[in-house]
């Protein structure tokens, strides 16, 4: 769960390691909530979850459902 007085940001990619990347990247600027999801329908299943406002920064290419196909 997020913390809903920060930005709230879900990065959506299929490699951990940008998603780490972007993850350490935002929480070092501070105020900054990030969730991160490996594939887009892990990243639906988020949003249907928690329905609130959130940035999604989205892979467009990654298996199961793709970065298209969510949007």
């Amino acid at each position: 769960m997020l913390n809903h007085h920060a930005t709230q940001i879900l990065v959506v990619d299929d490699d951990p390691s940008i998603r780490a990347a972007i993850r350490a990247v935002l929480e070092e600027e501070g105020g900054y909530a990030v969730a991160e999801a490996p594939n887009g329908q892990a990243a639906l299943d988020w949003l249907c979850a928690y329905p609130t406002r959130v940035i999604v920064l989205l892979d467009l290419q990654m298996p199961v459902m793709d970065g298209l196909e969510l949007l």
